[in-house]
């Protein structure tokens, strides 16, 4: 999300997350067009996520404080020190890896105790908004204890399968650039139709 009208249209379907990049090179870059006065006026049950890709830890912790961030999401190649930094000053963190062939899921377990959730993507050079999604049965393999969104490449089309992903740490649903006009524009009934049809699943979040 970056601006203000988008923004509260979609608060008024109450979803259960919305994202703010924090990464330059992003055509999302919410840049300083960003209030943080909107951001803490947003209704308490919607979790605002600030997500950074390779970003200093002090950095992060500024913006966290600025703008009142319920989970970070660390998008790049974080170590997992950045994770335990951010997780011992109380910063909740959801870390994201690219899930490509061969993809070797112990490489997560040291990440597990620093982290709430972890974040499943595409793999792709500009850090995630490829619009493609990735072999989900490929997630077959991960037996972590941390839970999971999915994302990739989610829209309107593939949605029954991703609702119906068998997988018992999967916790919810990761949406972007398939709801969009235009980069960081999010249709309003498009994304309605997607959190009402969730939401009759009931077992997964937004």
């Amino acid at each position: 999300m970056k601006y203000a009208a988008n923004i509260a249209a979609l608060a008024a379907l109450q979803p259960d997350y919305l994202g703010f990049i924090f990464y330059p090179p992003s055509s999302r870059y919410v840049g300083d067009q960003l209030s943080a006065g909107l951001l803490r006026q947003l209704p308490s049950g919607i979790g605002r996520v600030g997500v950074f890709v390779n970003a200093s830890v002090e950095h992060i912790a500024r913006l966290h404080q600025l703008y009142g961030f319920d989970l970070v999401q660390l998008h790049g190649e974080e170590p997992v020190a950045h994770c335990e930094w951010l997780h011992r000053r109380g910063i909740a963190c959801m870390k994201s890896f690219a899930i490509g062939p061969g993809v070797d899921f112990a490489g997560l377990e040291a990440y597990e105790e620093w982290c709430s959730y972890f974040l499943f993507d595409t793999p792709t050079p500009a850090y995630g908004g490829s619009g493609q999604t990735f072999d989900w049965s490929m997630l077959q393999a991960y037996a972590g204890g941390t839970p999971f969104f999915l994302s990739g490449g989610l829209g309107a089309e593939n949605m029954e399968a991703a609702l119906t992903l068998r997988h018992d740490r999967c916790y919810g649903l990761d949406f972007n650039s398939r709801l969009e006009s235009s980069p960081a524009v999010k249709q309003p009934l498009l994304t309605n139709m997607i959190i009402q049809k969730i939401r009759s699943y009931g077992n997964v979040q937004s």
